[in-house]
C-alpha cells in the first residue's frame, strides 16, 4: 500500500528500550499515543491506523493524518524509525504533533503518553519480510483481507452544476479525496444520453484508487447511417459498428480514451463475465431485442518504484432496432491497488461501487432534460423530411428505454451486488436505520454503525462506541 512497513508494529503504542539496557536489564515502563504510522513514497509521515479510544484517537488523530512535526521538528523524509521513536516515550510525558487532516485542515496535538504494553526494541524495527509478533497489551493493525478494527466509510454527494441538485452519491472512506462529478455533452448534443457520471476517489496515503469511468454511446447500422459517416456523430451517438467483446472494447476504447496512462501496462488476464451482464439486464421495450456482455481485464504496470495492478470492469448493452443498433456501456468502472493487495482491497472496492446510486429528484430532471431536448432536435430538422422521421422514431425507442431504466436500477444493483460475490467477495448487507433501505458494507466486522449525515463505521472492537465523545447520533445496524 505505502512504501514501508507500519513502524513498531503498533510505533506509538510503546516507547523503545534504551540502547544501553542489557538482556538481564529490566525493561523500561512503555508508553506510546496508539497510533501506526506509514511513511509515503514521497516520505510523508501517514496515520495508519487507530487504537480505539486510545490516547491519538481521543485527541483528535484520524487515519489518514500526515504528521508534518513532532514536538516541533519537521519529520518528513525521516527514517520510520526515527520518527516512531520521537513519538513514543514515558507514560505520562507529553508530545505535540502538528498534522494535517485529510479535508487539508490542520491541527496541533498535545498528546499525553499512556502505558500500553512492552515494545518491540526500535534499534530492531522488523524487516519488511518480517511479521510483527503482538505484545502483551498491544494489538498490531489487522489484515484488511479479514477487516481492520476499525473503518469509517462516509457518503459522498455529487452535484451537477448543469441541472442542478445532487446527481449521485457513493461510499468512500472518510480519509479518501474525491473528484469528479456529471459530464454532459452537449457539442454536439446527445439528446438519447447527454449525461454520465465521471468520479475518481483515492487514497492520499495509498496506492489504492477507485474510477467511474464515461459511458460513450455509439450508433450503427447496416450498410451505413445516411450523411453519418463512422466517426461522426448522429444524435450525439458516435457512428461506430459495435464491438461485442466487452474485453476489445475496453482495450479498443476504454483504455485509450479514459485510462491512457495504462498504454504501456501489461495484460495480465481477461475474463468474461456473463454473470454480471445477466445481472445488470434491464427490461425490454416492445419491438426492442437487447443483448448484454461484461468482462474484466487486469493489468499491471509499475509506478514510483512499485509494481501496480488495475482491474477494468464494463458492462455492454446493445439495443437493436430494426434500422440498426444503439449499444452503450451501462457501466465501466476500475479498481487499483499496489500488485498483491488488489484481492484484500476486493470487499472495500465492491462496497463502493455497488454504493453508486443517482439522485431520484435529479434523474427526473435529467429526464425532463432529454424530452425537450429531443422535441428540440426534431423540430429543427424539418429541412430534412426523411431525417426527421429517423430521429423521431429513433429517440421514442430510445426515450422508452430511458424511462424504464430507472425502475429497473434498484433490482439491478441489487443483482449485481448478488452476482458479483462470484468475482469479489466480502460484502455484507446492513439496513439503515436513517433512510430505511439496504446497503452493502465490507464483510469481516461485529459491529456497524450509521449517523444521519450518511458516515458509517465497522469495528471489530467490544469496547468501541462512537457515540461516546460524539455529538452525532451514531445507530446500530442490523443485517
Amino acid at each position: 500500500m505505502t512504501r514501508a512497513i507500519v513502524a513498531l508494529v503498533w510505533l506509538a503504542l510503546a516507547c523503545s528500550t534504551p540502547p544501553a539496557a542489557s538482556a538481564q536489564s529490566a525493561p523500561r515502563p512503555s508508553g506510546g499515543v496508539g497510533i501506526a504510522i506509514n511513511q509515503t513514497a514521497d516520505g510523508h509521515i501517514v496515520v495508519a491506523d487507530l487504537m480505539p479510544a486510545g490516547p491519538g484517537a481521543s485527541a483528535g488523530l484520524r487515519v489518514g493524518d500526515v504528521i508534518v512535526r513532532v514536538d516541533d521538528q519537521a519529520v518528513s523524509g525521516l527514517p520510520l524509525a526515527d520518527v516512531a521513536r520521537k513519538i513514543a516515550g514515558q507514560p505520562g510525558t507529553q508530545v505535540t504533533l502538528d498534522v494535517k487532516h485529510p479535508d487539508g485542515r490542520e491541527a496541533k496535538l498535545t498528546i499525553v503518553r499512556q502505558l500500553l504494553g512492552a515494545s518491540p526494541r526500535a534499534d530492531a524495527p522488523p524487516s519488511a519480510g518480517d511479521t510483527p509478533r503482538d505484545s502483551p497489551g498491544q494489538r498490531r493493525p489487522a489484515d484488511r483481507s479479514r477487516g481492520s478494527d476499525t473503518v469509517r466509510l462516509k457518503t459522498v454527494r455529487v452535484g451537477d452544476e448543469v441541472i442542478g441538485g445532487d446527481a449521485f452519491h457513493i461510499l468512500v472512506p472518510v480519509e479518501w479525496r474525491t473528484e469528479g462529478g456529471v459530464r454532459w455533452q452537449l457539442n454536439p448534443i446527445n439528446c438519447a444520453s447527454p449525461a454520465t457520471f465521471v468520479f475518481h476517489a483515492f487514497n492520499p496515503a495509498g496506492a489504492e484508487e477507485l474510477w467511474v469511468l464515461p459511458n460513450p454511446t455509439f450508433s450503427w447500422a447496416p450498410g451505413g447511417i445516411p450523411f453519418f459517416p463512422e466517426g461522426s456523430f448522429y444524435l450525439g451517438n458516435e457512428v461506430r459498428p459495435p464491438v461485442a467483446d466487452p474485453i476489445q472494447y475496453i482495450r479498443m476504447y476504454v483504455i485509450p480514451r479514459f485510462r491512457s496512462e495504462l498504454g504501456q501496462a501489461r495484460i495480465i488476464a481477461a475474463q468474461p463475465l456473463p454473470e454480471l451482464a445477466q445481472a445488470v439486464a434491464v427490461a425490454q421495450a416492445p419491438g426492442l431485442r437487447q443483448r448484454l456482455s461484461a468482462g474484466r481485464v487486469s493489468v499491471e504496470f509499475p509506478q514510483q518504484g512499485r509494481l501496480m495492478q488495475e482491474d477494468l470492469y464494463t458492462v455492454l448493452v446493445f439495443n437493436e432496432f430494426a434500422s440498426g443498433v444503439w449499444w452503450l456501456p451501462h457501466t465501466t468502472f476500475s479498481f487499483k491497488a499496489e500488485k498483491g493487495r488488489l484481492e484484500a482491497e476486493a470487499r472495500l472496492f465492491r462496497a463502493m461501487i455497488t454504493s453508486l446510486a443517482p439522485d431520484l429528484k435529479w434523474y427526473n430532471r435529467y429526464l425532463q432534460f432529454v424530452d425537450v431536448c429531443t422535441q428540440s432536435q426534431i423540430h429543427a430538422s424539418n429541412q430534412a423530411v426523411v431525417r426527421s422521421q429517423i430521429i423521431s422514431r429513433t429517440n421514442d425507442e430510445i426515450n422508452t428505454i430511458r424511462r424504464q431504466a430507472w425502475q429497473n436500477q434498484q433490482a439491478a444493483r441489487d443483482r449485481m451486488a448478488e452476482k458479483f460475490d462470484n468475482y469479489i467477495r466480502g460484502v455484507e448487507r446492513y439496513q439503515n436505520p436513517f433512510e430505511g433501505r439496504r446497503v452493502d458494507l465490507p464483510s469481516g466486522y461485529d459491529h456497524a454503525w450509521v449517523n444521519a449525515r450518511g458516515e458509517y463505521i465497522l469495528s471489530n472492537s467490544p469496547s468501541f462506541n462512537p457515540n461516546i465523545g460524539s455529538t452525532a447520533d451514531w445507530r446500530d445496524m442490523k443485517k
